[in-house]
């Protein structure tokens, strides 16, 4: 038997009491039978002298030691309920900043600075000296698996999941027996002055906002072979599909209902022909037209585009997908993507992205018509963009903090996000476009904004599904009587498919990539230097899930969290309930209400 030192001792049954500590929470043990059981389940989880050489010296103890004694007189009854301690000071103080540094995405050198000087200057001689240490970030070598052009990192689905699942249970929200995941694929490129670029395989569950990173790519360019790059995942959801999920002694279902990508990234996942290619359409068997383009004098000029004017062809099947029945829509390689196995129906889980279909697809194509078009008899004058742009900027301080970005200018058009598009077409276009488009324009706009307003009322998006179906292919189907036969592109094509994805998976919100374009922008912002970029981000990811995690864990909401503010006696008042206190507002850590409410006591009711 090894001989140690006291300090030696103490901070060995510290760390086998923080093991026991995540032991009791996820196996939901609140109480033990008898001291003999407590010392049999803590010696299961002793550390060996490697292992505590592994986790660090940084643990704090969070032990009072004055409750431990060698008298044999102690009434057994106090183990029959182990309360676990509030963490002190020291841990929270740790656990604050480590939010703060992952959270707000501060560079580790400006906070081991920081750290420096709290532990010189403030004597917080608890803090450690460097980000790695209070992050725990992964240490040692990476390993990385060969996905040419580039390298690919696999984090995993499962363990994400179990992750989610447990941040459900401290919640108190019901865990779900079935899981169904929504998967997302696109390439970031990391500058413009080189083709480096990440590829991350994110998804989400559907219901929930959380957006998970599976696994990440980076290399000089997209990967060459679409099965090697997700050969992993593939594994994951395979065995997940095929076992399920095990959590807490419990079956959880899993499968994957759907995939939404911008057209690029899609046609590489199914490995089928590009977008713009005569039979590009997903959804039906259409055969595309070339259309020239036209100078100013009508005369043709070289080049021009793929169209699709046909709304009336023979719908795609999973039948007929995976049996290639239209060879022409399948690249020429012949090689069948893996990704096809883990959609029950193809066709209906690949979807149309509005964020990308819709909002920076077929509306900026048609704003920019009107803004920039060539031929005058479309273009509006100088002296129109002037006032819709004095218009558009007067509207600023009425539209909502719900929407993120605030209406702008004509001259910042092509500056214009996929959220403000979707702001000009769902609410502002039909007031602001009205006085300046000649009537055809404007009731063909109209058809546009109708539909796709229907599509996104998650309420009644089912219900009216039909009439903004018909709405959308009446919009396709003018068109080109209007801006000419070059207008009906892949995306404005995609328009008369847009309501049978909401029939599948509910509004246009439920299944837009606009929750993994964010996710996207927050991998790239992670990025501080250019040397070892996946190496940062697969360190930074790991941080986020952890750190983020258990903060969102912690925020379960309690009343006793709740603060009221802003007392007053205007009403309205509930029948009854005359002679209460009222407040304007409350606030919680996640949350703030700002209407009138009722006093403590009918909260606590």
């Amino acid at each position: 038997m090894d001989v140690v030192g006291p300090r030696q001792a103490r901070r060995r049954l510290n760390l086998a009491f923080n093991r026991f500590v995540n032991y009791v929470s996820l196996e939901e043990v609140n109480s033990v039978g008898s001291e003999d059981e407590f010392d049999d389940t803590v010696s299961q989880i002793i550390l060996s002298e490697d292992e505590e050489d592994e986790v660090g010296l940084e643990y704090q103890s969070a032990i009072d030691w004055s409750l431990y004694s060698d008298s044999e007189e102690e009434d057994n009854s106090s183990y029959k309920t182990i309360q676990v301690a509030v963490e002190d000071d020291e841990t929270a103080v740790k656990n604050k900043i480590a939010e703060w540094v992952v959270s707000c995405r501060i560079p580790h050198l400006h906070v081991n600075s920081l750290l420096r000087i709290l532990k010189t200057h403030a004597n917080l001689q608890y803090l450690p000296l460097d980000t790695r240490t209070l992050l725990k970030s992964k240490r040692g070598k990476l390993l990385f698996i060969d996905v040419p052009p580039g390298k690919y990192y696999h984090i995993g689905v499962e363990p994400l999941l179990i992750e989610f699942l447990l941040e459900l249970k401290s919640q108190g929200i019901p865990i779900p027996n079935h899981i169904y995941l929504f998967i997302n694929v696109d390439g970031i490129p990391l500058s413009t002055s080189s083709s480096s670029e990440f590829w991350p395989i994110l998804f989400r569950v559907v219901g929930f906002p959380n957006v998970f990173v599976a696994g990440i790519y980076h290399g000089p360019g997209k990967p060459k072979d679409v099965n090697q790059f997700l050969s992993s995942f593939w594994k994951d959801i395979m065995d997940l599909k095929s076992i399920g999920l095990i959590f807490l002694g419990t079956r959880v279902a899993v499968s994957v209902t759907g995939m939404s990508s911008d057209a690029p990234a899609t046609t590489f996942l199914l490995n089928i022909s590009t977008h713009n290619s005569y039979y590009g359409c997903r959804k039906c068997t259409t055969k595309g037209w070339w259309v020239r383009n036209l100078s100013k004098d009508l005369a043709p000029r070289n080049g021009g585009r793929v169209t699709y004017p046909d709304i009336d062809a023979i719908l795609r099947t999973d039948c007929s997908f995976r049996n290639r029945s239209q060879i022409q829509h399948h690249d020429k390689n012949g090689i069948r993507s893996i990704i096809e196995d883990i959609f029950d129906d193809i066709v209906k889980a690949v979807v149309i992205d509005p964020m990308h279909c819709v909002y920076i697809g077929v509306h900026k194509k048609l704003v920019g018509i009107w803004f920039n078009d060539p031929f005058d008899n479309i273009r509006m004058s100088a002296e129109q963009l002037l006032k819709i742009s004095i218009f558009r900027e007067w509207l600023r301080k009425y539209v909502p903090s719900n929407f993120v970005r605030k209406p702008r200018s004509v001259k910042d058009f092509p500056r214009w996000k996929a959220t403000e598009h979707r702001l000009d077409l769902n609410y502002l276009g039909p007031i602001v476009y009205k006085l300046y488009l000649n009537q055809k324009c404007y009731d063909h706009f109209m058809l546009l904004h109708v539909a796709i307003s229907l599509l996104s009322n998650k309420d009644i998006c089912h219900k009216y599904a039909n009439y903004a179906n018909d709405l959308l292919r009446l919009f396709v189907k003018t068109s080109s009587k209007i801006y000419g036969d070059k207008f009906v592109s892949f995306n404005v094509h995609c328009l008369i498919h847009l309501a049978q994805d909401v029939k599948n998976h509910g509004s246009l919100d439920e299944f837009s990539a606009f929750c993994f374009e964010n996710k996207l922008q927050v991998i790239k912002n992670m990025l501080k230097k250019s040397g070892r970029p996946l190496q940062q981000i697969v360190r930074r990811l790991d941080e986020e899930n952890r750190i983020l995690s258990s903060l969102r864990q912690s925020q379960c909401i309690n009343l006793d969290r709740f603060t009221l503010q802003d007392s007053h006696c205007c009403g309205p008042m509930v029948e009854g309930l005359a002679c209460v206190e009222q407040f304007k507002k409350l606030f919680s850590k996640i949350l703030l209400l700002g209407d009138s409410f009722i006093g403590k006591d009918i909260l606590e009711t």
